[in-house]
């Protein structure tokens, strides 16, 4: 449990380190979980995956292993990879020919096995774009100024689907931190990362590149990625701009193009305020890693005057720091990444809300840059830029931190939590008189994201059971579904108030009337449809359960609707019906409005002119 290092004599002993294996003498190995950079190294550096098993393999080991120094062929003074499951090199962080790396478990996937890699890449790819399309769809609609109140519900989807987006980044960048998470908490994050950047963290999207792009570049495929992050704004806007021209071209065959160059004007602006938005926190975070080294050797040196301190990145420890080759790509690409993309385009958005900040309400302004600051006061127009700023903040947390304790890093986190979730409560930024619980929406994301930042100071603590961090665990798996439970009430409320517009406006019209009374099964499973959405509508408590309508459809009385009160069927004798008085709460979390129901007994008599009563 004693080793010596002194390159001239070994009469200077030393206590055995964490992570280290000694045998006597200089023969010092890494145990299992560890890894050294050569034999002169005194510590031990913690490896991100599983590859690393430690000093020893068998001669009839079942498994191939790497050793970058060995001392004979059953001991590795660096500690061994586990070259079978595609590790190797420094930290058994690189991945062999023919693997890809897998994010957040810092494992290697083999590319030839994994059979359905492209189907679900193809799939991934397929579902964002759907999803991307929708939000496009929703905020480059043209904006009439007589109908933006009339439209509350339509545009709440894009205001809803951008805080949880947000929520989501926030998720990713806390993910990243090196804290030792449980694997189910890890398996949930890899979830949320799926959902939030455009690489799917359950699967490796080098897999599905790297015989079609990697191979032919000679570089590696770290800078490939800051290289495609650097120009990914360009391609967005090129992109945005052919994609508009030829659905214009193909609908209007260029008839009356000058008309029309301003909406498209409008909606290429929109669709790439969009598609930037989504990548933004993205190309930040690709961009100051490949500007962030760590040292995976000794901090000093054992002998004077021997520097044993090695510098590579710490998102591929394949490369050395401050190389030329190292330079070139961090201040030729990465850096003015950043700049431009990361800090100046924002501070450009920023200037242009500001000259248009007493337009905000004009349908031209609304249709370009809506979707930056819709859904709040017209005051806090900016606030959307907060948010930006606070998860750059995080990742320059992640980022140059670093070299400080985790606990320094997570109460970093946690700082920038509470003043966020401080400025929220104080500023209220969501405008509540079109859009409600936005702001409650947002403080429950701060909230969350706090607390798992505080749950992991436990996690670094490494002196709690397994049954302790299964119960941390489950806390965090039931607040995370608390939210998404929460904004998921919030976006279906949203969507069924749309649809009982719609479902009215069908019931008005005269063919539809004579089609449904021709066909009672479909009347009956309307009259059914509809009562289940009026249950989902008053999921949050905001209607009374009390009224009856009567449906001129279906010639039924139907629970929870107001649009039939004034309906009266002539051909009864008597029935009762309720005017209630409607609630104008959106989505059921402001101040409620009583509904008074008003029972009306009607008598129609006989059909032989009988007074009415």
């Amino acid at each position: 449990n004693k080793f010596s290092l002194a390159r001239d004599h070994n009469t200077t002993c030393e206590n055995c380190l964490t992570g280290l294996y000694c045998e006597g003498g200089d023969i010092v190995g890494a145990q299992a979980g560890y890894w050294r950079y050569d034999s002169w190294t005194q510590t031990a550096q913690s490896c991100p995956g599983d590859g690393c098993v430690g000093y020893d393999r068998p001669l009839d080991a079942d498994w191939e292993g790497y050793c970058k120094e060995k001392l004979n062929e059953t001991f590795c003074y660096t500690g061994w990879c586990n070259y079978s499951a595609g590790t190797m090199g420094n930290l058994c962080a690189q991945c062999r020919d023919g693997y890809a790396r897998q994010a957040l478990s810092g494992n290697c996937v083999d590319c030839a096995n994994n059979k359905l890699n492209t189907a679900y890449t193809i799939i991934y790819i397929l579902v964002a774009i759907g999803a991307i399309a929708y939000i496009i769809r929703k905020t480059t609609r043209d904006k009439d100024e007589e109908r933006l109140d009339e439209d509350l519900e339509d545009r709440l989807d894009t205001v809803l689907l951008r805080i949880l987006t947000n929520y989501l980044q926030m998720i990713t960048i806390i993910s990243s931190f090196p804290m030792p998470w449980p694997s189910q908490l890890k398996s949930m994050f890899q979830q949320y990362n799926k959902l939030s950047t455009a690489a799917s963290q359950v699967f490796s999207v080098d897999c599905f590149l790297q015989g079609t792009v990697f191979s032919k570049f000679n570089i590696a495929p770290f800078f490939l990625k800051v290289i495609v992050t650097s120009i990914v704004p360009i391609l967005i806007t090129v992109f945005s701009i052919l994609v508009w021209i030829t659905i214009y071209i193909a609908r209007f065959k260029l008839e009356g193009a000058e008309r029309r160059f301003g909406r498209m004007t409008n909606k290429i602006i929109t669709s790439i305020i969009v598609l930037l938005f989504m990548v933004h926190s993205n190309v930040v975070y690709i961009s100051i890693r490949a500007l962030r080294c760590t040292n995976i050797g000794d901090d000093q040196a054992y002998t004077a005057g021997y520097d044993n301190t090695h510098n590579f990145l710490e998102e591929d420890t394949s490369i050395e720091c401050w190389t030329p080759e190292h330079k070139a790509f961090a201040f030729g690409f990465a850096l003015p990444s950043f700049i431009f993309w990361g800090v100046g385009i924002p501070i450009l958005a920023f200037l242009i809300l500001r000259k248009n900040r007493h337009n905000l309400r004009d349908p031209e302004v609304l249709g370009r840059y809506g979707f930056i600051y819709d859904g709040y006061y017209n005051k806090y127009y900016y606030w959307e830029f907060v948010i930006l700023y606070r998860k750059i903040g995080m990742v320059f947390v992640s980022i140059f931190l670093g070299a400080y304790e985790l606990q320094i890093q997570a109460l970093a986190i946690i700082g920038i939590c509470f003043i966020g979730y401080f400025l929220q409560t104080k500023c209220q930024p969501f405008d509540e008189n079109r859009f409600q619980a936005l702001n409650e929406l947002e403080k429950k994301s701060l909230m969350i994201s706090g607390i798992i930042v505080y749950c992991g100071l436990y996690f670094i603590s490494n002196t709690l059971n397994d049954n302790w961090n299964r119960l941390l665990f489950v806390l965090l798996l039931i607040a995370n579904i608390w939210f998404l439970a929460y904004w998921l009430k919030h976006f279906l409320h949203s969507k069924v108030v749309v649809f009982k517009k719609f479902y009215t406006k069908l019931k008005t019209n005269g063919s539809f009337t004579k089609f449904s009374k021709r066909f009672s099964k479909t009347s009956s499973f309307l009259s059914k449809g509809w009562k289940v959405i009026n249950k989902i509508s008053t999921v949050s408590g905001s209607h009374s359960d009390e009224g009856l309508f009567y449906d001129g459809i279906t010639g039924e009385e139907n629970e929870n609707d107001n649009s039939g009160a004034d309906s009266f069927d002539s051909n009864n004798t008597s029935r009762n019906s309720s005017i209630v008085v409607p609630n104008h709460d959106v989505l059921g979390d402001s101040v409620k409005t009583p509904q008074i129901p008003i029972k009306l007994a009607f008598n129609t008599g006989k059909e032989n002119g009988d007074d009415d009563q």
